[in-house]
């Protein structure tokens, strides 16, 4: 993931990250949940990736945020829904997008 993002918008940060030293920069957080079948035992995963597009108020970043979404499905996930936002003088662009995987044996 962060490899396919970094070649969209260099700076991409797991978490937390405030951006003072750049225009344009992704930050990502990823949840996990489990499916359950007849044997009451999850046999995949469903990761839900919450990805942000963070631009500095007079940035343009129409080609990064195709490019994101292309990203998201070229990796296998579901095209992402998308929220903008504009907030103390940065533009967000919220990417909401899910991924399908499996449980390995332990």
């Amino acid at each position: 993931l962060v490899s396919a993002l970094y070649e969209i918008v260099p700076k991409v940060r797991e978490g937390v990250y405030t951006g003072e030293d750049c225009d344009r920069y992704i930050t990502f957080v990823t949840s996990v949940r489990g499916t359950f079948y007849s044997d009451d035992a999850p046999s995949c995963v469903i990761v839900r990736l919450t990805l942000t597009l963070w631009a500095r108020h007079g940035c343009t970043v129409k080609d990064e945020r195709e490019e994101i979404c292309k990203a998201l499905v070229k990796l296998g996930g579901t095209y992402p829904n998308v929220i903008s936002s504009v907030s103390d003088g940065w533009g967000q662009y919220v990417y909401e997008s899910e991924f399908l995987g499996r449980v390995t044996e332990v």
